[in-house]
């Protein structure tokens, strides 16, 4: 299908060894479908293990990284496409721009910042894209909670739960991601 997955996800190395086993099988995975990944641009973590695991099974791979982040040493510019941005909102506004999906592994507040940002947007119809947890670990279990406590209390609309998938692996993920059917979402406001 050749499409562009921007995968949110941890920066950090020290996060247990499961993590970087889902972040290699989702990059793997992205590769052998003809998938591009979009990401974070960096070599370290989870970001790192997705895109050279993607990179190797042959997809393109999209860097976008932030000047400041770029000068710490860490960014990964032996990719198909290696984008400097001047701060994070330029950054994530991209990252948007090119994805045709999204998928969040484990991470840690950037993740959560970019994966709820992109979730609103579609809550307030900006756009129809794929949102997907890979719940590695349960990772996500806590946050899944909180939203069911937000959808009790009225805080949203319980049909929100239509604006993402959970996906417990990578082949759970791909088979939601390659029968995905846009949808138009209800009005934000009761």
């Amino acid at each position: 299908m050749n499409q562009n997955i921007c995968v949110f996800c941890s920066s950090s190395d020290k996060v247990e060894k499961a993590y970087f086993t889902a972040a290699i099988e989702l990059g793997t995975q992205i590769g052998r479908e003809g998938d591009h990944l979009v990401y974070g641009g960096t070599t370290v973590g989870l970001m790192g293990a997705t895109a050279r695991a993607a990179q190797e099974h042959g997809s393109r791979i999209i860097g976008i990284i932030p000047r400041r982040i770029h000068e710490a040493g860490i960014g990964w510019e032996d990719v198909t496409e290696y984008i400097l941005t001047d701060e994070m909102r330029e950054r994530k506004a991209l990252l948007s721009e090119k994805a045709d999906a999204f998928i969040a592994l484990p991470g840690g507040f950037g993740t959560m910042e970019e994966i709820l940002e992109v979730m609103t947007a579609k809550q307030l119809g900006y756009h129809k894209k794929a949102i997907i947890f890979l719940n590695t670990n349960g990772f996500y279990t806590p946050l899944l909670h909180h939203f069911e406590n937000v959808y009790k209390q009225h805080f949203a609309k319980e049909n929100y739960r239509s604006l993402y998938f959970v996906a417990q692996d990578t082949e759970e993920a791909y088979t939601y991601l390659n029968n995905y059917k846009a949808v138009e979402s209800e009005s934000k406001w009761y």
